[in-house]
């Protein structure tokens, strides 16, 4: 049986060490993605954690969306404690391009304003997601909030579906990164046929995605926290899930996992409110 790992990406100067010391930690990328053409994602950011307000440490890079003026949503394992309260951990958000050498629009977020789950589990998964509170985003055909489905939403009736999801992760197991926006189709899968592929837990508020033809395409290090997004209400994107983690055999070698958000729905909801 396989084993899942989380997927997030640490920096170059750490990544090896990281996989090393920590086999069973989630991991993401784009791998067999299509190119994103200009706008065709305005709600995508990038999330660059460094590890202090002056410091040019890079400690793990991962998607997320705008789902809200002034909130960004992401997974929970990309979230990053502070050590020292005179440093904290900071979150670099860049939204409105499909290209690492621009950003449209971008804020600098210290660790006081990012709120994980309280339930987040590192081991398990469980409850993998987080928010972010950033200053207010200027809308546009850029840069533009997605949806989120309200928590009487069923991602079982969307088993066989397809979904999109994208990022600037690994476009192959081995790397490199990818310095444009990626994207591909995945299919829900049911959870039974998911949890057969891995001896870990799986927790009973992940779905799972998989590309069932070749090229297969799937996510990698670098995606976690980017969308699963389906087509909602007058045809707006709606963003079901996020992505969390991988098998730790090769991305493409098992099922792909994802928060269901409408579970998260009340939570999201009330942090915002609250702060």
């Amino acid at each position: 049986m396989l084993k899942f790992s989380a997927i997030f990406i640490a920096s170059w100067a750490i990544i090896v060490a990281a996989m090393n010391i920590f086999p069973d930690q989630p991991q993401g990328r784009i791998i067999n993605g299509k190119p994103a053409k200009e706008n065709q994602f305005p709600y995508y950011v990038r999330v660059i954690i460094f590890g202090g307000v002056w410091s040019e440490t890079e400690l793990y890079r991962c998607g997320g969306t705008i789902i809200g003026p002034r909130w960004v949503l992401t997974a929970g394992h990309c979230y990053t404690p502070t050590t020292n309260d005179s440093e904290p951990i900071t979150y670099h958000i860049e939204a409105g391009s499909i290209n690492v050498a621009e950003s449209l629009q971008s804020d600098i977020v210290i660790n006081s304003y990012a709120f994980q789950h309280p339930d987040y589990n590192p081991e398990t998964l469980a409850n993998d997601i987080a928010l972010i509170k950033t200053k207010a985003w200027t809308f546009d055909d850029t840069v533009c909030p997605i949806m989120i489905p309200l928590s009487t939403f069923d991602s079982d009736s969307y088993i066989g579906e397809k979904f999109i999801t994208m990022g600037y992760g690994f476009i192959s197991n081995d790397g490199p990164i990818s310095e444009e926006l990626l994207w591909t189709k995945l299919t829900l899968i049911d959870r039974k046929k998911c949890k057969k592929h891995y001896d870990s837990y799986l927790p009973k508020m992940i779905f799972c995605g998989v590309d069932k033809k070749p090229p297969i395409s799937a996510v990698c290090y670098g995606d976690g926290g980017s969308p699963a997004v389906i087509e909602g209400p007058k045809g707006k994107p709606l963003q079901i899930g996020l992505a969390i983690f991988v098998s730790d055999e090769g991305c493409d070698a098992a099922p792909q996992g994802f928060v269901d958000i409408a579970m998260y729905h009340d939570w999201i909801i009330m942090t915002m409110i609250r702060n």
